[in-house]
């Protein structure tokens, strides 16, 4: 499985932003061998190259902020699942999501929400994008390749631990460690 986070750095330290626009990184990762494979940084205004880089990367899932119309008609078109993770470090948000314990976004912003006309999961209005959004002419290449482990803790550890525990913040790699094998 693929997905992809928005994050303010270029690793998996940083946060996630308040909202997709102000991301300035978008890091791909591969979920099963627990890697950012790829890291791009921000090519236009509105992040609409970062919404096209997730569908054609065949994301399933992106962790971010909330989005406004274009991007998330893009992912949502596509049946790229959005999670809310803003305000989080990229590596608690990931943990979180593989747990099941992100919410997802549902709406764009401004949007009439999920109780309204929307364009989440089925929408049967009829309205039919052509799933090939025009890529802007000045698209840079990625920033660069990885395969550098992403977390401190396997997407196995993860989903383990009890839903009511967090793993706390701060901890080297060796604290995390033996802090997980209190369970």
């Amino acid at each position: 499985m693929k997905a992809a986070i928005c994050c303010e750095t270029e690793d998996a330290g940083g946060l996630v932003p308040a909202d997709f626009r102000e991301s300035p990184f978008l890091l791909m990762v591969d979920v099963e061998k627990n890697q950012i494979y790829h890291v791009y940084g921000k090519q236009d205004p509105e992040n609409l190259v970062f919404a096209e880089k997730i569908v054609a990367d065949h994301c399933e899932a992106v962790i971010c902020g909330p989005l406004e119309k274009e991007p998330f008609e893009i992912l949502a078109g596509a049946g790229v699942s959005r999670f809310d993770g803003s305000g989080r470090k990229a590596q608690r948000a990931f943990v979180r999501f593989l747990r099941n314990q992100l919410p997802l976004i549902r709406d764009y912003i401004g949007g009439p929400g999920p109780v309204g006309h929307s364009h989440d999961l089925a929408c049967d209005c009829g309205e039919e994008g052509d799933g090939n959004p025009e890529t802007p002419a000045d698209l840079r290449p990625e920033i660069f390749l990885r395969e550098d482990t992403l977390f401190e803790i396997s997407p196995e550890d993860a989903s383990r631990l009890p839903d009511e525990v967090e793993i706390p913040d701060g901890l080297s790699r060796a604290e995390i460690e033996e802090w997980l094998a209190r369970f």
